[in-house]
Parts: C-alpha cells; sequence; structure tokens
C-alpha cells in the first residue's frame, strides 16, 4: 500500500481468533501522512454494542486487507457513531503503528533483527548515484545507462551494526512501454538480539532522522520502513525458511517540497568517517535529546513568528550547552554563547568583528522573554530578532558539527561552502546595527 490515503476494505479480529473466523468488517487505510486508520464497522459478538464502552486503547488488533496481514498496534479511538436500531457502527482508530506482511504478529513478537529504512532528502544527502550514462561523450542519443553499485558504508555500534546500501529500484512498464530507474539509498540496521519496535523508533530511527534534519534544516520523515525477525515462525514453518519481511506504517512528514542539493547541506555522507562517526550520532540525540527536540521544532515550523523563534532558539543553545557541561552551579547564557563559539572555531568573532554580540544577544532575548518596556518596538521592527536568531542558529550548528566528529576547521569550513551561509552573514552584518541599538536602548 502507497501512502497516498488509499483505502481498502479490511476484516479485523482480536489476537488470537484469526482462526475463528469471528472478525468485524471495516477498513484500512493510510493517509498522505503515513498514518494508518482502522475502520470497524460492528462490533464482536460477545463484546458490548460499542467497540469502546469507555476511553480506551485497543492494544492489538489483526486483519486482513487485500491478501496482506496487517497487525494494527497501540489503537487510540479517534471517533465512533452507532446506528441507535441496528448493531452497524463507524468506529475510527489510530493505531501508532501498523505492520503489514504476510502473516500476524502478536505482542510479544513485536520486536526486530534487521530494519531496512530511508528518509526523505536522504539521498540528496548521501549522494546516491546508481545509474550513469556510459555513453563516452555522455551526451549521445540514444544514452547508454549502466548501473554502479555505490559503495556500501558500516559501522558497528553497541547492540549491532548500521549500514547505508544501495535500495535502487529498476523496473519495466507499460502504457507506455519503458523503463524506470530511480537511485536510492537505504539504512540496514541489524541487531545481535530482537529489539522492540517502539524501542527503534526512539533509540535508532530517531537519530538517523535527525542526522539527515540537521544537513538539510527542513523537516524529514520516514520514506520507506521494513523490518524482519529471523526468530519469528510463521505457522508450522521453521525459523529461516521462508519471507519474514514486513512493512511498518507510521506517522510522518509530508515530502519536503522543493529540490534540494549538496550546496544546500550542511554536511553530506562523503563527508563522514561512517564507521567511526555514525555511532556518535545515536550517542549525541542521546545526550543532547531535549536540543533535538527544540531544533526540530525550530526546523520544523512549530515555532511561530520572529518572537517565539529568538525565544525557542535562546532555549536550544542554552540546552546544547548546559548537556555538554554538567556542572554544578549558575552559568549566565552569555558566558554560554561564548563558551560554544570558542569550541566551535569562533565563527561569529570572525563575521562580526567583535565579541560583544553575545551581550547583545541576551539582551534582546530577556527583552522578549520578560517583555520589557521596548519589548513593544519589537513587533514593528523585526531585524534586531533576525540577527540574533541567526546568531543562535549559527552556534548551534558550527558546534553540533564539533560534537558529531568533526574539528573546528572542518566545522567552519562545511558552514561557509553552504550556499546559504552568505546570505546568512549578510543578514547578520547589514542588520547588527539594529540589535546593537535594541540592546543597548535604555540602559
Amino acid at each position: 500500500m502507497d501512502d497516498q490515503q488509499q483505502q481498502r476494505p479490511a476484516l479485523w479480529f482480536r489476537p488470537g481468533e484469526v482462526d475463528t473466523g469471528q472478525g468485524v468488517a471495516g477498513l484500512y487505510r493510510v493517509n498522505e501522512h503515513g498514518q494508518p486508520e482502522v475502520t470497524l464497522h460492528g462490533s464482536w459478538s460477545d463484546g458490548p454494542g460499542m467497540v469502546f464502552s469507555a476511553s480506551q486503547d485497543i492494544p492489538l488488533l489483526q486483519g486482513s486487507a487485500s491478501g496482506k496481514g496487517i497487525t494494527a498496534v497501540g489503537n487510540r479511538l479517534s471517533h465512533s457513531h452507532r446506528d441507535l436500531f441496528t448493531d452497524l457502527q463507524d468506529t475510527t482508530l489510530i493505531p501508532r503503528y501498523t505492520i503489514e506482511g504476510r502473516f500476524y504478529l502478536n505482542e510479544e513478537e513485536l520486536a526486530l533483527t534487521q530494519v531496512r529504512v530511508s528518509f526523505w532528502d536522504q539521498d540528496a544527502w548521501s549522494l546516491w548515484d546508481a545509474f550513469a550514462n556510459e555513453n563516452p561523450d555522455r551526451i549521445s542519443f540514444p544514452p547508454k545507462v549502466g548501473f554502479r553499485e555505490p559503495l556500501k558504508r558500516t559501522a558497528e555500534v553497541a547492540g549491532g551494526s548500521i549500514s547505508i546500501e544501495d535500495d535502487s529500484i529498476c523496473r519495466s512498464t507499460t502504457r507506455p512501454n519503458g523503463w524506470i530507474m530511480e537511485s536510492y539509498s537505504a539504512f540496514t540496521l541489524t541487531f545481535t538480539e530482537p529489539v522492540s519496535i517502539d524501542d527503534i523508533f526512539m533509540r535508532w530511527l530517531l537519530p538517523l532522522q535527525f542526522l539527515i534534519m540537521s544537513a538539510t534544516g527542513r523537516p524529514t520523515g520516514i520514506r520507506t520502513l521494513r523490518g524482519t525477525n529471523d526468530a519469528w515462525i510463521i505457522g508450522r514453518e521453521e525459523p529461516g525458511l521462508t519471507d519474514r519481511w514486513v512493512d511498518i506504517r507510521t506517522s510522518h512528514a509530508l515530502p519536503p517540497q522543493g529540490d534540494i542539493n549538496k550546496h544546500d547541506l550542511l554536511h553530506l555522507l562523503p563527508d563522514f568517517d561512517f564507521a567511526k562517526q555514525i555511532p556518535l550520532v545515536l550517542d549525541v540525540v542521546d545526550r543532547h535529546r531535549y536540543s533535538v527536540e527544540h531544533f526540530a521544532v525550530l526546523r520544523g515550523g512549530g515555532a511561530e513568528g520572529r518572537l517565539a523563534r529568538l525565544v525557542a532558539a535562546a532555549q536550544l543553545v542554552e540546552s546544547f550547552d548546559h548537556s555538554l557541561h554538567r556542572a554544578p552551579g549558575r552559568v549566565y547564557l552569555e558566558d554560554r554563547l561564548l563558551r560554544l563559539n570558542q569550541e566551535s572555531g569562533e565563527l561569529l568573532d570572525e563575521i562580526i568583528r567583535h565579541k560583544r554580540w553575545a551581550k547583545d544577544v541576551v539582551r534582546v532575548r530577556n527583552i522578549v522573554v520578560h517583555g520589557l518596556e521596548t519589548s513593544e518596538q519589537l513587533t514593528r521592527d523585526v531585524r534586531s530578532l533576525q540577527v540574533a536568531n541567526e546568531i543562535l542558529l549559527l552556534l548551534f550548528e558550527a558546534r553540533l558539527l564539533v560534537e558529531l566528529g568533526f574539528d573546528k576547521a572542518k566545522a567552519k569550513r562545511f558552514i561557509e561552502r553552504r550556499m546559504r551561509h552568505w546570505q546568512i552573514k549578510a543578514a547578520i552584518t547589514e542588520n547588527y546595527a539594529h540589535l546593537e541599538a535594541m540592546a543597548t536602548r535604555d540602559l
């Protein structure tokens, strides 16, 4: 099922009742955000007239739709309507995720030993290119297209390994006749022991999603997600004798609008020593989870308006420095900004050409947070807010690169090669006087 609001007739069962045939007719749908939905048109004969007699979740349902087995996990009631004169009803449930395959799973089987996942914008970051025109001059018609499998990279991590490898497609078409060839990469996660799907989402997939988002500066989401467990026993079959791969559907961001290329990105796959630095990504997200959440809000548009964005950006860098330096005692925000700048190569000193910028940013942030008398002026002229926000985000990105294992010189080079860096630099230098004026007003 593609994530294109497809809706399929389905028959839904409670766990352990598939073989009895005591199912409830309904629908199975995956919307444009990848969010699965389960609809029930009735209730089980031994149950109440309403599927939900009170507000509660159904931990697990098993269903059949279009020849696939569906396991719906963590089903939350969305809405329910019942006909007053019959047992017919329309109850919609929102699962945390669903699993599609040749079979059904029980609660104790919701664990995987291998996962293949790809995210939106991943192939812009990885520079994945599996097909090439092999004509010597590269412009002659017809082209001679050949497949060249890109290099597989692998990193060993606690509990398993993470690889990035080819996941390209090549298939023939009819009406019109032709071929479709598209380059894709996928992260492959291999575990030494089965890992629960919930843990996979939070401890393994989130860091990889953050890696892509930190490069592109815009929201990303799961494009495809498949998994398997080599210990699953299907019917009377022994482990390892049949295809155990399943598709996992869960809510994700819409595909980003507009193309993005390598010149727009903060970092790229070839920049990394994959084996050494990918384990750092998992560690960074684990240690700086609060900051990661703030970054996602800022890049995802969750902080609307200049005032809210400045407050969120200040919280981002303050929390980042705090988790970098877990020491007792109070540290003022100005000192945190200067410390982050020093640890990332003093890029802001080079742009602004003095160190007073930290004091000015903190002063404007305080005006916004505490609603000081001059705050009204910020609603009419946002240039000082824009400068402060750009400074804070640039500071976070530079220090993040160092935390991901790049030295200061490389971090500075990556930031300066990004096409929009010169727009950011111009926004700071051309409008800094407005930040300075606001910061020193009424002092």
